[in-house]
């Protein structure tokens, strides 16, 4: 059935008296709004004010004088009304959503105190809807294993090595990444708009500079304040964020790593909080390497002392984090002597949790620090 949107403005202004523009209640309701939704809550909202027999100021004082009573059936007449709308649409076979969320936002650009809940539930943070899933360092090397791309291997080492999510990535600007080893730089996230910090690690280095020279862009290229050039680029042009996370997804299922449950491009991060945790990174630390806060310089004072606690945070956590095949140290499943596990662990406080998850893990510890490796050198050790 299609409904005579010219016929329901005249059934309105017949009923009521005047236009639905010309209500102080519909005005607050769409100041700021675009015209489109403008006219889309015109459309609406002119039905639903037909539906229910009341202008829409009349409903707004209606709204304010039912929540302030004790029944509950009084106090939630207009849920009820809605749900009785949204059933005569279903009859008519007219689409439900659009109108809902029109009504939903008169009410609650209103005043956020009248707006409707429907069925009262509970909106869960998409944490609890499903399990997460962090990304192991294995699982990435397998990633980078099945690919020659340069930019998928600069996508998923970025993604590894600073926690951004595809969104994230899609904001990257050429030049905006340190390309010189251990170097700090933060950026505000897109979604929260908090500051994020991060560090530049010689594997990500390693892999964005391919990926430029790949596109002809010399290593030194700056960032443009005027005209910033996107990073990750296709065919058609920069890379978004659902482009982003549908590369990465289908990086998972060629590797074969799609029978894992909940592994998806958020996963990546996801594994790079748990080896911050994992290092024992200081947790103020961990947090603005997350993007999760913006409070650091209260924490630790000025710009200068935050960045070298993030840089010491970074380096704790590299040799868990590298990819690339380098200097590294066997676990004891894979040769190195008891006796050079309890001196690795006797020389820093973090290094006894690293032994003690490679030992867990079978895995290989790769060394970033120059003063750890000569100190191994001259017990024998490597």
């Amino acid at each position: 059935m299609r409904v005579n949107k010219t016929g329901s403005r005249r059934e309105f202004i017949n009923r009521f008296g005047k236009p639905l523009e010309d209500y102080p209640s519909f005005t607050r309701a769409t100041t700021g709004l675009s015209d489109a939704t403008i006219t889309n809550y015109l459309k609406r909202l002119h039905m639903f004010c037909l539906f229910v027999g009341e202008d829409p100021d009349t409903m707004i004082a209606n709204r304010q004088a039912d929540l302030k009573n004790d029944d509950v059936i009084i106090k939630e007449r207009y849920e009820q009304h809605i749900k009785n709308y949204i059933a005569k649409l279903k009859k008519d076979n007219c689409v439900v959503s659009p109108a809902i969320g029109v009504i939903c936002g008169f009410f609650k650009n209103n005043s956020s105190y009248l707006q409707i809940r429907l069925d009262n539930k509970v909106k869960y943070s998409k944490e609890n809807k499903y399990d997460k899933y962090a990304a192991k360092r294995a699982d990435v090397q397998k990633l980078l294993s099945i690919t020659s791309n340069k930019r998928d291997i600069a996508l998923i080492t970025l993604a590894f090595h600073t926690g951004a999510t595809p969104v994230d990535l899609a904001s990257f600007k050429v030049g905006e990444y340190p390309l010189e080893p251990w170097k700090s730089f933060n950026k505000l996230r897109s979604k929260t708009l908090r500051k994020w910090f991060g560090v530049s690690t010689p594997d990500c280095c390693k892999a964005i500079k391919g990926y430029m020279l790949s596109r002809g862009i010399p290593e030194d290229a700056k960032l443009s304040k005027l005209h910033p050039e996107p990073l990750f680029m296709g065919h058609k042009g920069a890379l978004d964020a659902s482009a982003i996370s549908e590369v990465i997804a289908l990086l998972i299922e060629k590797a074969g790593l799609g029978s894992v449950p909940n592994f998806v491009a958020k996963s990546l991060r996801d594994g790079f909080y748990g080896v911050l945790k994992i290092s024992e990174v200081d947790h103020v630390a961990r947090e603005c390497m997350m993007g999760h806060t913006g409070n650091v310089y209260h924490v630790y004072g000025d710009a200068e002392i935050a960045n070298a606690e993030i840089l010491k945070g970074m380096q704790k956590a590299y040799p868990l984090l590298q990819l690339s095949e380098g200097d590294v140290l066997q676990s004891s499943g894979s040769g190195l002597t008891e006796s050079g596990l309890k001196f690795i662990a006797q020389l820093s406080p973090h290094m006894e949790k690293i032994v003690k998850f490679l030992e867990n893990m079978d895995d290989v510890l790769y060394l970033s620090d120059p003063d750890l490796k000569e100190k191994l050198k001259q017990k024998g050790v490597i």
